[in-house]
């Protein structure tokens, strides 16, 4: 778990995609003084259109997650999220 008052910033490469496309999600986790939480800090990521996988997953030593994000067959705006244990979400 990150402690209180760490924060997830989000990036993808691209924020237009193909009906049936896919791009890479990436969450930043820095706890309040700048630096990565501990490796294995669960991130889990949630959107209403399309899927992310996988929808749970853990930090590496620098903090960072990478997951997948596929529309499927659905067209619109997705807003993708992310909490990690304490609740944080952005």
């Amino acid at each position: 778990m990150a402690p209180t008052g760490s924060t997830i910033t989000l990036s993808a490469p691209t924020n237009a995609l193909g009906v049936n496309g896919s791009t890479d999600i990436v969450a930043q986790v820095l706890e309040a003084a700048g630096t990565p939480p501990h490796s294995g800090t669960r991130v889990t990521f949630i959107t209403k259109l399309g899927r992310i996988e996988p929808a749970d997953a853990t930090t590496d030593a620098s903090g960072r997650v990478v997951v997948k994000f596929l529309p499927g067959g659905s067209s619109g705006t997705a807003l993708i999220a992310a909490a990690n244990r304490s609740g944080r979400c952005v």
